[in-house]
């Protein structure tokens, strides 16, 4: 039998005669990756394997409650990392969407309320002083907040109604 080239390692190994399809040497380290990715397909494919992880990760959780508050007080190196990269995470998750193009941030998120959509100076249809707008569908069958927040950011600022309508502009289809 021809040898084969280790899934972990990279080295070259013989594999079993008894094992045709065999992937990783027999080091302990690639054994230990060859279980690991087992275990990841497995936790991915099968709902009754995750379930049963989930309710084994459970149950010691329940009978160790202060093993996560003993280990950060043990180790505080650790705690320091995990505060420091959390901080990170937070930071990004303020900044926004870099990557998505259709999305625009006015910087100071709209209030709730009803509100009459007016403005000048667009071109496209306009009856009276409004502008005719395609509305967009979306989950609830309303605005979306982005249609909303790109059309703050070509208008003057919206004006809550008072009492206005729910929806005061033509339908087009």
């Amino acid at each position: 039998m021809k040898s084969k080239q280790c899934a972990a390692c990279g080295q070259p190994f013989q594999p079993c005669p008894q094992v045709p399809q065999q992937s990783y040497c027999s080091a302990p380290d690639c054994q230990r990756e060859r279980r690991r990715q087992w275990q990841r397909l497995k936790l991915q494919t099968d709902p009754d394997y995750q379930g049963n992880q989930s309710s084994a990760q459970r149950g010691w959780l329940d009978r160790n409650p202060d093993y996560w508050r003993k280990y950060r007080t043990s180790h505080p190196e650790y705690a320091e990392r995990n505060r420091v990269l959390q901080q990170g995470r937070n930071a990004k998750t303020r900044i926004g969407s870099i990557a998505k193009m259709d999305v625009s941030n006015p910087g100071i998120p709209l209030p709730a309320g009803i509100y009459r959509l007016r403005w000048t100076g667009c071109t496209g249809t306009t009856q009276g002083g409004n502008h005719a707008i395609r509305q967009r569908p979306s989950i609830r069958g309303g605005w979306s907040i982005r249609d909303l927040r790109a059309i703050s950011n070509q208008a003057p600022p919206l004006q809550q109604g008072a009492g206005a309508p729910a929806r005061s502009h033509e339908r087009r289809n």
